[in-house]
């Protein structure tokens, strides 16, 4: 094999290497209060509109505006 030849190879497998690192260091354990409550200002909410559809469920859809009542759901 050619020095040059394996130089590549050499570069190819540090960018696998260090493509690996990255994916396995990046924090994948993402919870729905991080991604979306934390951002969300609760007092400008005025209601909840809840979409449920499925082949075993008609479609059904619930409108939300008493906050007592949100936390059922």
């Amino acid at each position: 094999m050619k020095k040059r030849n394996k130089y590549i190879l050499f570069g190819i497998v540090m960018l696998i290497f260090v493509g690996l690192g990255i994916f396995y260091l990046s924090p994948s354990k993402t919870t729905f209060k991080k991604a979306v409550l934390d951002q969300l200002d609760v007092a400008d909410v005025s209601s909840i509109k809840i979409n449920k559809s499925g082949a075993a469920v008609d479609e059904n859809e619930v409108t939300i505006t008493d906050p007592s009542r949100s936390k059922k759901y």
